[in-house]
């Protein structure tokens, strides 16, 4: 692969993990749900993970 491949697929690769933040990060504090493949739905608010400094405490 060439570098300049290589280079268009990393930041392709960046670009998708950035509106994957993005989206995850306007669903704080909103309702979802989450359907498995086998069915089965799972139904919360979503929550900011907790920094392992705040799960110590």
């Amino acid at each position: 692969m060439s570098a300049a491949v290589q280079q268009q697929h990393q930041s392709n690769s960046n670009n998708n993990n950035n509106a994957q933040f993005n989206f995850f990060k306007m669903c704080i504090g909103r309702p979802v749900v989450v359907k498995l493949n086998n069915g089965v739905e799972y139904r919360g608010m979503n929550e900011q993970p907790k920094s392992s400094n705040e799960k110590q405490k």
